[in-house]
This record gives C-alpha cells, structure tokens and sequence, in this order.
C-alpha cells in the first residue's frame, strides 16, 4: 500500500511553491492591513494543508487496521517526517521571497 507518491508530492510542492511566493511577492505589505492578511492567508494554508495531511495518514492508519486481519501498524512516523519537511519547505520558501523582495523592490509596489 502506498500512501503518498513522489511524483504527488513533488507536483504538490510545486503548486504551493509557486502559490506562496506569489502571495509573498506580489500584494504589497506596504499596506498594514493586505500586510495581516497575507499572512493569516498563509498560516491558513500552512495550518489546513498539514491538517490535511495528518488527518489522511490517519484515517489510511485506521482503514488498514480495522480492514486487513492483521496486525496494527502505525503511519505516525511517515506523517511527521512529511509534516517536518513541509515546515522547512515553508522556511526556504519564505527566505526565498524575502530575497525576492530586496532583489527587485518594484514588485511590492
């Protein structure tokens, strides 16, 4: 049983990379309030999708132990390690925004 494929999380990334960077780059923070719901638009993303993940990892964990006759398994571990790169992915891509803004200031007007 595979849960998530390379190839899903790879297209996966991409897609939220290129959606948070936009978010990132483009609205201006010059702006208080664009400046706050950017953000909370972002934390809502980082916080629904990791949701998503663990509760999918969680209800595979459940199917295969109430369905297979066999013994109980546990997908914690493939779901924190996801979840732990996912937060670093994150990290690199807000670092990278940020770099972004300092190299070309005329996209933040």
């Amino acid at each position: 049983m595979e849960l998530i494929g390379i190839s899903d999380i790879i297209i996966f990334m991409l897609v939220y990379g290129v959606i948070f960077l936009y978010t990132m780059c483009v609205i201006s923070s010059k702006n208080k309030i664009l400046l706050y719901i950017k953000s909370a638009l972002l934390i809502f993303f980082y916080v629904s999708i990791s949701s998503m993940v663990w509760i999918y990892y969680k209800t595979e964990e459940d199917y295969f132990n109430s369905h297979s006759g066999l013994g109980p398994i546990s997908y914690t571990d493939e779901a924190v390690l996801l979840l732990v790169g996912f937060c670093i992915y994150n990290i690199i891509l807000f670092l990278l925004s940020v770099q972004l803004n300092r190299k070309w200031p005329s996209v933040n007007s």
